[in-house]
Formats: C-alpha cells, structure tokens, sequence
C-alpha cells in the first residue's frame, strides 16, 4: 500500500485535478490519498487558504462575508463542473463554509485553525466525491475519524504518539481509494489544530508511518527537486538523488 499526497497548485483547477486523478488510479497501490487546499491557478491568483483566512477575519470583523465565503465555494464548484458532478453533490460542501462562522471556537487562533483547515477538509471531500461519481469507490476520511490526535498550539500542531496506534485500525478494501485532507488534527478536546505552513506534507508523513505503508509519494507540479526556485532561476539543476 502506498500513501500519495497531492500539494495545491497540483489541485488547483479541474484540469490538475484530473491529471492527479490519473496518477491515483494508474497504480491501484496508491489506496491513501492526502490532498491540499486548491492553490493557485495563475501567477497572480490566490490560494484557497488565503482566501479562507481571509473569510476568517471578515467574520469576525461584522457580517458581511457572503461575497467572500462565494468566492470561495466557487473555486469548488469550478472542479466540480469540470468532473460534470451533479449540483445536489456540493451542497453539502456549500453548507459545511457557510455555517464556519456560526461554530462556537475557545478562541480565536483556533478559529483561524478551523478556518483553514477547511480548504483541506472540503476538497477531500469534492475529490472523494468526483472518484465515486467516475465509478472509482472512494471513501472520505479526516482526523477526527481515524484519532489523528495533536498536541501544541492552534496553529503550530505537534503528532500526539497515540495517533500511530489508532491508525493501525483503519482498514481500506483492496479496490478502495482513502482521501483525506491535509494540513491539521485533533486536539485531545475535540478542536481543530493546524501544523505549520505545509503541513500537508507532515499529514503524509504520519499517514505512511501509521498505516506502515510500503511508499510515501509526494507529488507536486514540477518535475523534480532543483537546485533553485526554477520560477526565478533559469533552468536549474536537478537534484537526482537525496539522502
């Protein structure tokens, strides 16, 4: 079994979803599957976790975050109609943002940590969705689900050693795909707790440590680890190997 994670700009559109898609299910080893928020879709677009911060502090601030909160389910609703999903599929998706300002938080900073790791959260769920609607069985599955339990703070989350005990329950058929949301766990009471700026990567991590999978694949949308930024270098070198 392998563990495979998708970062932002890699699930930014209905096109690079559908190129991950191919990726999945080209190998059916590939069985979990740990996505990110949609990035960007142009130099000068903006991430979903931008935006949901965004969404946090407009919230906060008065009632006027309507244009804001349909910005962002627009992003969804693009990838969606990219994969021809039925309308009725997101309104769940559609209710879990809207009702974000509504929850009751302990406090801010875990206000903001919920807010953000909702870009996460949702598009596991679209993903799972557009998988089961393709005909491919895919099941969605969060922290809260399987005991991915963190200690730290709101925002800067650490892997609570019990988690590598409660994964080892979780059993996926052989023709079964696992989509679970990057970047955040569950605090011992119940909340929502981010790890640092990409932590979805670290979400991964835990999953193929837990689940003991065979490979860990990290995926993104360049084609390999360079030497350099190659957005601001010209053709650097790659780097073959890393240890």
């Amino acid at each position: 079994m392998k563990v495979v994670k998708f970062g932002g700009s890699s699930l930014a559109s209905g096109n690079s979803v559908d190129k991950a898609l191919s990726i999945i299910n080209a190998d059916p080893e590939r069985q979990v599957v740990v996505v990110s928020a949609p990035g960007k879709r142009t130099e000068d677009d903006i991430k979903v976790t931008d935006l949901m911060i965004t969404y946090a502090y407009m919230s906060l601030r008065s009632n006027n975050y309507q244009d804001i909160a349909t910005r962002i389910f627009k992003r969804y609703e693009l990838i969606a109609q990219y994969f021809e999903l039925p309308e009725a599929e997101l309104e769940d998706i559609k209710q879990l943002l809207l009702t974000l300002p509504k929850l009751s938080y302990p406090n801010n900073d875990y206000r903001m940590a919920t807010f953000k790791a909702h870009g996460e959260r949702l598009n596991a769920i679209l993903i799972a969705k557009i998988l089961n609607h393709q005909g491919i069985k895919a099941r969605f599955l969060e922290p809260k689900d399987v005991g991915l339990i963190v200690t730290g703070t709101s925002n800067n989350a650490e892997v609570n050693p019990e988690t590598y005990v409660n994964l080892k329950r979780i059993k996926a058929a052989k023709d079964e795909k696992i989509i679970f949301p990057g970047f955040y766990g569950i605090t011992p009471s119940g909340h929502i707790a981010t790890f640092s700026r990409g932590g979805s990567d670290i979400t991964g991590a835990i999953l193929a440590r837990g689940l003991n999978a065979d490979l860990y694949e990290n995926f993104t949308d360049v084609d390999a680890i360079f030497s350099a930024n190659p957005h601001i270098v010209d053709q650097p070198k790659p780097i073959k190997r890393m240890t």
